[in-house]
């Protein structure tokens, strides 16, 4: 029994993260910040680092847009970091079979000419980064069991580093919080899973360790977990599919727990605010959950039942929330050889939905608005790149694609009932720009029809009140109107076997 019920359970998980991109997915991007394409704007300059080249581009004027100069930096899983003047640069690097983990710091007061001014290396094959205030904080991976936390502040005139080495396992991702880094590590055992968190004290680059505790289970990813008022809070799925809220003290002390009733395979968001910790299901009740985590006496306060799932889950103001995900219709049949019924779950669309939680205890959808269309998707909803909010514009955008396949679900069983061609076979239909009234609800403004510019597009940002798309070779810029206001070919170089990096 314990066998047919792991079968069916990896069946539904596969199907999720094909065919609804996926539901496990939340909105946590760790690891964003170390990719090949890694950008960066600040005050009107592009950092941008591609094919081992980190070019400077002045785009002030989208009319005269031009690359002032380059770095050449011939390492993987390279993370960027501007602090007033100072570029941070790290990556791995490697050499006669051996890792290292490089970070150089370069004075780009000068965009025309940079000036390396400190470079730093440590054995190492894999890390994580987070930044704050001018600080930078990393993880190194030396080994499966030797982990070192380094610290570097670019605001001191004098660049040096701190380190802390300590024993754990494969460093999973990092999370920061005012003076608090907790590094975690889901570690797999036979026939169990459990999780191991570290805690640091952080005082600018001063780093001080705290304890470390560990529990079974293990924590998908960093929206899974938050600190409030000293109190770590942390979402874990458990053994049998289950879930559990745990609520540590600031030592890392358990303090109390609550169990959560969804299955861990369908939850789709999480969201922590303050006290308040909002989870979102799928399949057969689809509903958003409310949980209050008072530390006293954590409980489940309220819910909202959603028609559709809830891939982005955003806090507009105090009193309002954005969920956006595929909108789903469950259609009932009879097996015309024997009585047994059969829900199949039909993606029919995207929908957005305005959601009041003024009154916490019973929330109430004010306005939604959907996107007919049988096999859409949006990138957005497994990358917050795609993604984007204008607090000041008060508005929201989106690219969506539209498939050539079909998928439907067999909520009973988990198995795929119809598909045809390729599952990834995705053709761009544009930019889904809305309108939002804190009071009223939403609406469309504008759809901005790129053509191709977005089939492979690596990420999207707006700035100053400009929409900005890049891919592998190029940038455009467009107004929330849809005009193109610039068009940029990045340069093209081969890797010069003649320039050192040192």
């Amino acid at each position: 029994m314990r066998t047919l019920k792991l079968v069916i359970c990896l069946i539904l998980m596969i199907i999720s993260l094909i065919s609804i991109m996926p539901l496990i997915e939340s909105r946590a991007y760790e690891n964003e910040s170390i990719e090949e394409g890694k950008y960066l704007i600040e005050e009107g300059y592009l950092f941008r680092f591609y094919e081992n080249n980190i070019s400077i581009i002045d785009i002030r004027d989208y009319e005269s847009i031009e690359e002032l100069s380059y770095i050449y930096y011939p390492l993987s899983k390279v993370s960027l970091y501007l602090s007033g003047s100072r570029l941070f640069i790290s990556g791995i690097y490697e050499e006669n079979d051996e890792c290292y983990l490089d970070i150089s710091v370069y004075d780009v007061y000068d965009k025309s000419s940079p000036n390396k001014l400190s470079n730093f290396r440590f054995n190492a094959y894999d890390y994580m980064i987070k930044e704050y205030n001018g600080v930078v904080y990393l993880c190194s991976q030396v080994d499966d069991v030797k982990m070192n936390i380094i610290s570097l502040d670019l605001n001191k005139e004098e660049l040096s580093l701190n380190t802390e080495e300590f024993e754990g396992g494969e460093n999973n991702f990092m999370y920061l919080f005012d003076d608090s880094i907790y590094v975690i590590c889901n570690e797999d055992m036979v026939d169990s899973h459990f999780t191991t968190i570290y805690k640091f004290n952080i005082e600018g680059d001063i780093i001080k360790y705290v304890n470390k505790i560990s529990f079974d289970g293990s924590i998908i990813n960093e929206s899974f977990i938050s600190e409030y008022n000293d109190n770590l809070r942390i979402l874990v799925c458990c053994e049998d599919y289950k879930n559990k809220i745990y609520i540590f003290d600031k030592d890392l002390r358990s303090i109390n727990s609550i169990d959560i009733i969804l299955d861990n395979t369908n939850i789709t968001n999480i969201y922590f605010d303050s006290d308040i910790c909002y989870i979102s299901s799928f399949m057969k009740d689809s509903y958003l959950h409310i949980y209050d985590l008072n530390y006293n006496n954590p409980k489940e306060i309220s819910k909202i039942k959603l028609s559709s799932s809830c891939d982005i889950l955003y806090k507009i103001c105090d009193d309002k929330l954005l969920s956006i995900g595929n909108e789903y219709r469950v259609d009932t049949y009879r097996n015309s050889y024997s009585d047994k019924k059969y829900s199949i779950l039909k993606n029919i669309g995207i929908k957005v939905n305005y959601i009041d939680i003024s009154n916490i205890n019973d929330p109430s959808l004010i306005d939604d608005y959907i996107i007919k269309g049988k096999d859409i998707y949006s990138k957005a909803f497994i990358n917050s790149r795609y993604f984007i909010y204008s607090k000041d514009m008060n508005i929201i955008a989106f690219p969506l694609d539209k498939g050539s396949n079909s998928m439907d679900i067999d909520i009973n069983s988990a198995l795929e009932v119809y598909s045809r061609n390729s599952l990834t076979d995705y053709n761009f239909e544009g930019i889904y720009v809305f309108n939002l009234d804190k009071e009223n609800g939403i609406d469309l403004k504008c759809i901005l029809d790129v053509e191709d510019k977005l089939l492979k597009c690596h990420s999207m940002e707006i700035i100053e009140d400009n929409i900005f798309i890049f891919n592998e070779n190029s940038m455009l810029v467009l107004s929330v109107e849809g005009k193109v206001l610039s068009e940029y070919e990045f340069t093209k170089r081969e890797t010069s076997l003649n320039v050192s990096l040192y």
